[in-house]
């Protein structure tokens, strides 16, 4: 009867200790559990933010195209402008020395008659 009242306390000592230990395997696993949770989140909130990043990179970048074209765009009409004004420019000079040979053409005549007076 003491061997089995032995046997029993020893059974309800392994019961006990089983029971300890899937509580405690439990617990180590709901950690477990909870640390996975937390890394994917936080991973998950690091690809939120290089998405976001990413947007904003790509937004820029096409700011800065339409930027770089809308300066192409000025500097085509610069270029346009400045050939017209050369043009313009050659045009007036060729028309100055028209006018001065015009002007030494009159002087010329107008000479003798000057030394006339």
């Amino acid at each position: 009867n003491e061997n089995l009242n032995k046997r029993f306390n020893d059974a309800l000592n392994i019961l006990d200790t089983l029971q300890k230990l899937d509580v405690s395997m439990k617990e180590e696993r709901r950690e477990e559990m909870e640390k996975s949770l937390g890394r994917e989140e936080r991973m998950h909130e690091e690809l939120k933010k290089e998405r976001v990043e990413k947007e904003e990179l790509e937004k820029r970048m096409e700011e800065m195209r339409e930027e770089s074209d809308a300066l192409k765009d000025d500097v085509e009409s610069m270029r346009e402008d400045l050939t017209k004004e050369r043009l313009e420019n050659a045009d007036l000079t060729k028309k100055l020395e028209e006018t001065r040979m015009e002007s030494d053409t009159l002087k010329q005549y107008m000479q003798p008659m000057k030394d006339d007076l």
